[in-house]
């Protein structure tokens, strides 16, 4: 488990340390709080316990599926998180997955062949919502 101080936006679901590592580089400087699970079960800890905008999730986890984590926010209502964006980046996305995913409302990359865009992608959601946070207290401050 990782964190920085203040909300936290951004859950990675992830085992692939070297990755995490990635992913926390292309989101440095840009004000982002996270946790970092490594297990389905610690992914639905922390989904159970916080609020998150946005969630990262790798398909398998060692031996595991995070097709039980989406199960779990669709089936969950009461929890909060069942409105946070998924971004799903996996080295088994291809072609027929993506798709599959797509029409359930995911937004799915391959690690092999579009991590850059998935970092870009991830970046761009998050500085989306601090922009919009930003500019509402502005406005409540002008107004």
């Amino acid at each position: 488990m990782e964190n920085l101080e203040g909300e936290q936006e951004l859950l990675i679901v992830e085992d692939d340390e070297d990755f995490v590592a990635l992913i926390l580089k292309h989101l440095q400087g840009k004000g982002v709080a996270f946790d970092c699970a490594r297990t389905v079960d610690q992914a639905k800890e922390f989904l159970a316990q916080k609020k998150y905008k946005a969630i990262s999730l790798d398909v398998f986890l060692g031996k595991e599926n995070c097709g039980e984590i989406l199960r779990y926010l669709k089936d969950n209502q009461k929890n909060e998180n069942n409105q946070a964006k998924v971004v799903i980046c996996s080295a088994f996305a291809n072609a027929d997955f993506m798709a599959r995913m797509a029409d359930k409302g995911y937004t799915v990359f391959s690690k092999q062949s579009q991590s850059e865009a998935f970092f870009q992608y991830l970046s761009q959601l998050v500085e989306k919502d601090i922009k919009e946070e930003f500019s509402k207290a502005l406005d409540e401050l002008l107004f």
